[in-house]
């Protein structure tokens, strides 16, 4: 005859607890020990973010921060885009408020930092597109190679002429005659009355944009005025700018980085007053970034070639600002 044998099941269940007692208590120490290791956390912004406006401004920032992490947090204020990528880059500071450009440059020179959300507007955007916007009466002309006159804002905007400036040395946009007009206004002016052909501008992107459409130029704010005009056609449109990024360097601990990105994730709904201070010009929350969500603009600005030296001597901190 077969004998069952007994089986113990007090002990076993006794062995299971103990080292679910035991994992816990590690797991608990580890993040204690960071915690202690790491003490503060030194956050990098431009002076003249919001955060940064006044001392009330920057004690509801660390405050919230330090109840969300059980850290201590100090806000820390830098004069230019360079010195916050300088400090940011050799850890001076652990956790820094990038603009899209500075972010894209300091991850071509630099492994050492991590973007882990961008900000979204009430309306859903995460970013824009530079656009060409022409007359529909002259896209024979334009597909025709004509020179036609072209208006932007000014040298230095990034959708109205640097990345078009880039897509025009790689023949993606036919040459023309290019005028800089001083601002947006002058350029919807210039449009209004005829002076010009077609023009730079930007639309803003989302995750549900199904096409680029001239309805959406200039986040619709010239809208009754450009719509006014006769037809228009959007003719060349770049690839996503995202806005500018919330990053950390990857020294921190894995833990830490994590607890960040949940915090800016769910701080739209956890605590939205918050957010009026950490990105009062995105009133929509945050959305998680993504490797290569930045390679558009660095490939449009050819980053590719800056050297480290180039940081580290300024040089980029006047056409960073």
């Amino acid at each position: 005859m077969f004998k069952l044998k007994r089986i113990h099941i007090f002990p076993m269940c006794m062995l299971f607890v103990f080292a679910l007692i035991v994992g816990l208590s590690i797991t608990k120490h580890a993040h204690a020990s960071w915690k202690n290791e790491l003490k503060i956390l030194r956050i990098g912004v431009l002076h003249n973010h919001p955060i940064a406006e006044n001392e009330k401004s920057i004690a509801e920032f660390s405050n919230f921060y330090t109840s969300q992490l059980g850290l201590e947090v100090e806000v820390i204020r830098f004069k230019s885009l360079g010195s916050l990528m300088d400090a940011h880059g050799s850890a001076r500071v652990q956790y820094a408020i990038h603009s899209a450009r500075s972010y894209a440059t300091m991850d071509e020179i630099c492994s050492c930092l991590h973007a882990i959300a961008r900000p979204v507007s009430d309306k859903g955007s995460n970013g824009f597109r530079s656009v060409l916007v022409i007359r529909d009466e002259k896209k024979t002309d334009y597909a025709n190679g004509k020179k036609l006159r072209i208006g932007f804002s000014r040298k230095n905007s990034m959708s109205g002429w640097v990345i078009p400036s880039r897509a025009i040395e790689n023949g993606d946009i036919a040459e023309s005659n290019f005028l800089e007009l001083g601002s947006v206004e002058d350029v919807v002016s210039a449009y209004e009355s005829g002076n010009i052909d077609g023009y730079f501008g930007w639309v803003p992107t989302s995750k549900l944009d199904k096409a680029v459409s001239s309805e959406k130029v200039f986040g619709e704010i010239y809208n009754s005025r450009l719509q006014a005009t006769d037809a228009s056609m959007v003719v060349w449109w770049s690839n996503i700018i995202h806005h500018g990024p919330h990053v950390v360097h990857r020294s921190l601990p894995d833990e830490l980085t994590d607890e960040l990105t949940d915090l800016l994730l769910n701080v739209n709904s956890r605590s939205p007053e918050v957010l009026d201070i950490i990105e009062p010009y995105f009133s929509g929350g945050f959305e998680r970034a993504n490797p290569g969500d930045y390679n558009a603009i660095s490939t449009a600005l050819n980053l590719s070639s800056i050297s480290v030296p180039a940081i580290i001597d300024g040089k980029l901190r006047s056409t960073l600002r």
